[in-house]
């Protein structure tokens, strides 16, 4: 199958279309909150933020039960910027996916 008809029929590539277009209608009015340099400081701000949060729960401040939701909706975050800029890049994270594991796994797989 040519890689353009995989693309258009992966279900991961049609949620970050639909990212794409959710970002550009929420915040479009902030034509720089479309551009590619934007949308990765984005992912990496929720990283961060998905970080601080593991960060106290290792050292003790709260259990892992207690941030659930928090983490959850860092995760969430964290996905939805990647949906954004697969989107933003019509990339197909999938596909991209997919072909990556098949390199990895000729490089560092062991049986």
């Amino acid at each position: 199958m040519p890689h353009d008809e995989h693309i258009r029929h992966s279900q991961l590539y049609l949620m970050a279309q639909g990212a794409h277009r959710d970002s550009s209608r929420w915040f479009g009015h902030y034509p720089a909150t479309q551009t590619l340099p934007n949308q990765v400081l984005c992912l990496a701000g929720e990283v961060g933020e998905l970080a601080n949060l593991v960060k106290k729960i290792v050292r003790g401040d709260f259990t892992l039960d207690e941030k659930r939701e928090e983490v959850e909706n860092e995760v969430a975050d964290i996905f939805t910027y990647f949906l954004c800029i697969a989107g933003l890049l019509e990339i197909d994270p999938q596909w991209v996916y997919e072909r990556k594991h098949v390199l990895n796994e000729a490089r560092f797989g062991r049986e």
